[in-house]
């Protein structure tokens, strides 16, 4: 049997988004034209995910028996392990010297906090207790300067026995250029110290900034006890309890998929995987609509993330943080803000009105719930507005009580001085605001005009909001997919294998060696087929994909330029420069032609090719009729109250047109549709609002 697995002939999958509030799974199966969607409540193990799988397998009356292509998991077990310090007790060893890197930080503040006397940081995930120095010393060219003293190694091995550490990260100077000392710390460790987990920076991040990767390789290392842990129970309750004997990927932050055993490995990879699924899921959706450029939103109970394609393409960075410790491994370029349906509204000293960025969560949520909720919130205020049914809500299966959003937010409006509408209307004036500031981080900010894009809003309150966040900045169309709030899950089952590479190479690129960076990218090659090999893809799948990252000299910056996936050459080198000074002009208004560049990092990406489903959800037909059901007052801020059309979505087939004020329900979500705008069904089953008719 090969060791590869092939669904060439399989055309069912499944994907699965665990959140913080409900686990969502969805089921595609293109040989009998079928999609479902399924949520329920998410649990902190892995239940809601064997759950999930056993009750969509229910619903579309298969067995596990039957082929299957794949499983792909996505969940925020991660990045919740980081927010609620959940990870294990690491231990650092360091060179002599630079124990306290991770205490010292960089000299730059968050934005936004510039001028706050009393900001605060998190402590280090590593106590300083648990940090220790080793004599020894490479140099910046990787030549020895010191020996690794292996004595005290074993000496610290001993300390860390007794402690009961069970894992360890390992950061020595310039490790990146000669890894040896780091590869003789884990021999003398994994004999000292049988079965603890070892993390080397040269293995995870083979880069200088000193603190950079030294703050990714702690990560990585208070997540593998847990990580692998949960991925080892995963796996084995998805063959066990739901049957089910095909492959099982994780998706990680890159917006690609990888296998259990090598997230296992490097469990950071997945620490921001939550809301890359989405974004993926965006990239696929465009290329049925035809539209390339896009500006993806997903609101949810607690956070509102942007990103944006260009192109038809995901844009990825390098370096993010969480909870400001930072992380450098490539991931989807998203921002984030506390604005979610969840979101909590409160007055300052002054009586100024804000919402966010606490949130109500799940547990108690907001008021109107009736689990014990009492502040006001998002929903509460959508409620009140007239733009949330309390009978159908979640499709009706959740009830929703207007008397507690009116008793919430009249607290507000008692020291306001306003009616309770007046202050739902606020609330929702406020945070469309902070939402509206968010797009122009991601657009205006970068040198994007928004008014070039469209916009595509998913996650549960996000179709609730888009319309007016189209309109604030004249965006001309809004794209809202068929299942809005199961879209991430939809996202993990369309999108490739992905593993991501880095090399510091520093040198001028006119005394660069070619020879020299070509070894390089063939070292990285061969680390991707080996993990590729793992994830089981057959090799006529792979596809090499290399940059270079490139600065102007003198700079603390560089930018990553793609180049073809064949020997590196003087003309591909010209010809990355050219690219390197035009994309610096355009992020920055300026080039320096005739400036010396300096090549600071080789890139690798290697995919495993999937075969792609046709569509992002579709449904298998469209019951009922387009005609609208009971017009409901509401209440839209700077328009007053309206009288609205109320559509079912399951009832609107493709060419249906709907003029605003106008509200379209479905299970999962509700959109809202101003008055001067119109929306059309396209036969994807996507709905696209604008000032026009789509097409016309």
């Amino acid at each position: 049997m090969s060791r590869f697995f092939s669904c060439q002939v399989p055309s069912m999958r499944i994907g699965v988004d665990v959140g913080g509030t409900f686990t969502d799974v969805v089921l595609s199966d293109e040989s009998r034209n079928l999609f479902l969607v399924h949520k329920l409540p998410s649990t902190p193990s892995a239940d809601s995910t064997i759950q999930g799988l056993q009750q969509v397998l229910d619903l579309a009356g298969l067995n596990a028996s039957q082929l299957m292509s794949f499983v792909a998991h996505g969940s925020t077990i991660a990045t919740n392990a980081v927010i609620e310090r959940r990870g294990a007790e690491v231990a650092l060893l360091t060179t002599r010297g630079f124990r306290d890197v991770l205490e010292i930080r960089r000299l730059g503040r968050p934005a936004g906090y510039l001028y706050d006397l009393f900001l605060g940081f998190p402590p280090p995930l590593v106590r300083r207790a648990l940090r220790f120095e080793v004599t020894e010393r490479v140099g910046y060219t990787g030549s020895i300067l010191t020996p690794l003293d292996k004595t005290e190694v074993r000496r610290i091995a001993s300390e860390l026995k007794r402690r009961g550490i069970t894992s360890v990260a390992t950061c020595y100077l310039f490790s990146f250029v000669n890894p040896e000392h780091e590869r003789q710390t884990r021999a003398i460790l994994a004999e000292e110290l049988p079965g603890v987990n070892i993390t080397l920076s040269s293995d995870v991040l083979p880069e200088f900034r000193e603190y950079e990767r030294t703050s990714t390789t702690v990560l990585h290392a208070y997540l593998k006890p847990l990580i692998s842990g949960y991925l080892r129970t995963l796996a084995e309750r998805v063959r066990s309890e739901a049957g089910l004997a095909c492959p099982l990927f994780i998706l990680q932050s890159n917006g690609g998929l990888s296998s259990p055993g090598v997230i296992a490995d490097r469990p950071a990879t997945a620490l921001l995987s939550g809301p890359s699924g989405g974004v993926v899921a965006s990239s696929h959706l465009a290329d049925q609509i035809g539209i390339n450029d896009l500006i993806t939103v997903d609101m949810g109970g607690t956070s509102f993330d942007v990103s944006i394609l260009r192109e038809g393409r995901v844009q990825v960075s390098e370096e993010r943080g969480i909870l400001e410790h930072p992380l450098r491994v490539p991931m989807v370029d998203i921002h984030t803000i506390g604005a979610g349906g969840g979101s909590i509204a409160w007055l300052d000293e002054a009586d100024g009105l804000h919402v966010g960025p606490h949130s109500a969560g799940s547990d108690p949520g907001p008021a109107c719930y009736g689990h014990g909720g009492t502040e006001p919130t998002v929903t509460d205020a959508n409620v009140l507005l007239g733009l949330l049914a309390p009978e159908s809500f979640l499709g009706g299966k959740m009830r929703i009580h207007p008397e507690l959003a009116f008793a919430a937010c009249e607290k507000l409006s008692d020291r306001l001085e306003m009616s309770v509408l007046e202050v739902a209307a606020g609330i929702r004036r406020v945070v469309n605001n902070s939402m509206a500031g968010a797009i122009r981080t991601m657009t205006v900010k970068k040198g994007h005009d928004p008014r070039e894009f469209a916009l595509l809003a998913y996650g549960g309150a996000g179709p609730l909001h888009a319309a007016d966040l189209m309109q604030e900045l004249d965006i001309p169309w809004l794209l809202v997919p068929e299942y809005p709030g199961c879209f991430s899950a939809q996202g993990a089952m369309v999108t490739d294998v992905r593993h991501d590479y880095v090399q510091s190479i520093v040198a001028e690129t006119d005394r660069l060696s070619l020879a020299e960076v070509e070894a390089t990218f063939q070292v990285m090659s061969s680390a991707g087929r080996a993990d590729l090999e793992r994830d089981g893809i057959s090799p006529e799948n792979w596809r090499f994909e290399r940059s270079l990252e490139l600065r102007y000299k003198g700079q603390s910056f560089g930018l990553n330029v793609p180049v073809a996936d064949r020997s590196l050459g003087s003309e591909i080198l010209a010809a990355a420069i050219g690219v390197f000074h035009d994309r610096h002009e355009h992020l920055y208004g300026f080039k320096v032609a005739g400036a010396r560049v300096e090549l600071v990092g080789t890139r690798l990406s290697v995919l495993g090719c999937l075969p792609r489903p046709t569509a992002v959800g579709h449904r298998d037909s469209m019951p009922g009729s387009s005609s609208p059901g009971l017009p409901r007052s509401i209440y839209l801020p700077g328009q007053g109250k309206l009288e609205a059309q109320v559509y079912a979505r399951t009832g609107l087939a493709p060419g249906n047109t709907i003029a605003g004020p106008a509200i379209i329900e479905q299970m999962d979500t509700t959109t809202v549709i101003p008055p001067g705008l119109v929306a059309t069904v396209h036969d994807s089953g996507v709905l696209i609002i604008g000032r026009r008719r789509w097409g016309a």
